[in-house]
């Protein structure tokens, strides 16, 4: 099958009968959401995702909506590398997320899907104000004719004191915004990714001896301000990139830029739009004294880069 679907509306459910289904947000795609589509798939074929955009919480309190570490085609293309066999991207909407978790069941689970099993996490909630729970999936699918299985939580080591913690996206985003990209690498279970368009910046970087691609990278949560190494991706370039995030106060510029230099690559960018993976954090961002002391920094900043994307296996 491996396909992705726009809507339920997209899916017969001639299609996937019979199959494991598994349903939530999945923003970030990390370990504990790749056991449960790697759950599904073991069960039974074809492994089935629906996931939602945006996050319900967009929907119901927008001020208080996370901001998303995958747009839904990246994390639709992660889930189907996890092993799933289809997703089904679901615009949220009130209607959807008003319904009672018992019409939820029967009207998009066995109406839309007829799974033979359903997969999800420990903390799976769902139907109007999150009522509906995994005992009440298990008691509905005894009587409806699909079983209930609950993946395991997955924990990772993290950090200098190795401390042992669950993997959840609330997690990734906390260690995003602190600066620790490798330590959201270990629960991702690769580099953050950050997506952008190449746009028009002010040519600093040129004139200080290391251009940047200045990138938007629209509504994705972007990591704590600093200077990160990252192995960029743009067309058929591949190479290590030192990536600033944040102003330049050096220049009294106080927006919040992404800035890529491309080390060792010289010419045009083929294409426009470039994927960052951040593989560590290597400074703030600071006020030099001098144009000249900044570049100095740089020099070392490219250096560090170099040896960090040298270690890692995304380059390949």
């Amino acid at each position: 099958l491996m396909a992705v679907f726009q809507g339920m509306d997209s899916v017969r459910p001639d299609m996937v009968a019979g199959g494991a289904l598994s349903i939530g947000n999945f923003d970030g795609v990390h370990l504990g959401h790749q056991r449960i589509v790697a759950t599904a798939r073991e069960l039974a074929r074809p492994a089935v995702v629906m996931t939602f955009d945006p996050h319900p919480m967009a929907v119901l309190n927008p001020r208080q909506a996370p901001p998303a570490m995958t747009s839904p085609q990246e994390r639709a293309d992660l889930l189907i590398q996890a092993g799933a066999d289809a997703v089904v991207i679901v615009a949220t909407s009130r209607e959807l997320l008003g319904m009672e978790a018992e019409a939820f069941v029967h009207e998009v689970i066995v109406a839309r899907f007829a799974p033979r099993v359903v997969v999800e996490g420990p903390g799976f909630g769902f139907g109007r104000e999150r009522r509906g729970d995994t005992d009440l999936l298990a008691e509905m699918g005894r009587r409806l004719g699909f079983d209930v299985r609950i993946a395991d939580k997955v924990s990772v080591v993290l950090g200098s004191h190795r401390q042992l913690a669950p993997v959840s996206s609330t997690l990734v985003r906390r260690l995003l915004s602190a600066g620790s990209v490798e330590d959201a690498s270990a629960c991702l279970g690769r580099p953050y990714r950050l997506i952008g368009q190449v746009v028009g910046g002010h040519g600093r970087g040129r004139t200080l001896g290391y251009p940047t691609a200045n990138l938007d990278t629209g509504a994705q949560l972007q990591p704590a301000e600093g200077v990160y190494a990252a192995i960029a991706r743009c067309g058929s370039v591949r190479t290590a990139a030192a990536v600033s995030i944040g102003p330049s106060p050096t220049f009294d510029q106080q927006t919040v830029t992404v800035e890529a230099h491309l080390v060792d690559f010289q010419g045009p960018l083929p294409e426009a739009r470039m994927e960052l993976d951040l593989l560590r954090r290597l400074r703030g961002i600071e006020r030099f004294a001098s144009p000249e002391a900044l570049a100095a920094q740089i020099a070392r900043d490219v250096e560090l880069t170099r040896s960090v994307a040298a270690q890692s296996k995304s380059l390949a």
